[in-house]
């Protein structure tokens, strides 16, 4: 059955959607606070904020939030992304950072800042998203160590493949998919409101995220 979305869990409003320049959209997925330097970040998925638009991504591209109702804006600054094409295979994670250019601004509250995370899932457990296409859905982890070879547009017409591993898959329920296109990006949560991972992929069938402790690691994250 569905469930509600309670107080343990950040509020992130279900059709804020984001890009760079004009391509590439997605989820917001979660504001997060650099470890070294305490600033805000957004996180989401690299495929938004970084790959598959007209051009290769680089530091200090604009980052645009809008609504259902058209309103955008720009809200932050690409900063880093993985995978890049000079890392090494295969690679743990579809994520990127931007740095928010008003560390105050309204509209951040609009997006979920997550007040725990977990190092700890297992297959059966339960897990819930807020996408931008899907709004709040539930699912259940079915498999924690799952390959995913993917590929990317680099920004002049070129592609690329990677594979992506370990990943997280939760099936679809009977009713609805757990994500859809739009979705990418969207932060995961268990049942207890503990951030997880972030949204990469998927099917009809299935969708899968990566785990939120390699992201921290990889760009000196923390909890805002």
């Amino acid at each position: 059955m569905p469930r509600e979305i309670g107080d343990d869990f950040p509020y992130q409003r279900r059709d804020i959607q984001i890009q760079r320049d004009a391509a590439g959209v997605g989820t917001a997925g979660c504001i997060l606070r650099g470890r070294s330097d305490g600033k805000l970040y957004l996180l989401s998925a690299a495929h938004v904020m970084a790959w598959n638009v007209d051009k290769p991504p680089s530091p200090l591209d604009p980052i645009s939030i809008f609504d259902s109702a058209g309103n955008r804006r720009q809200i932050a600054t690409l900063v880093d992304w993985a995978p890049r094409l000079d890392e090494a295979e295969p690679h743990r994670m579809d994520a990127a950072i931007a740095i928010l250019s008003d560390q105050s601004d309204p509209a951040i509250d609009l997006i979920g800042r997550p007040k725990k995370k977990s190092s700890f899932f297992f297959p059966g457990d339960r897990v819930t998203m807020t996408g931008a296409h899907s709004g709040t859905t539930w699912s259940q982890i079915s498999e924690d160590a799952v390959s995913l070879a993917t590929t990317y547009h680099r920004g002049d017409q070129a592609e690329f493949s990677m594979t992506l591993m370990p990943l997280v898959k939760c099936n679809a329920a009977a009713a609805a998919p757990f994500t859809r296109g739009g979705d990418s990006g969207a932060a995961v949560y268990n049942d207890r409101g503990a951030l997880i991972g972030l949204v990469v992929g998927g099917d009809a069938g299935y969708s899968l995220f990566c785990c939120i402790d390699y992201i921290f690691e990889r760009f000196d994250l923390t909890l805002p």
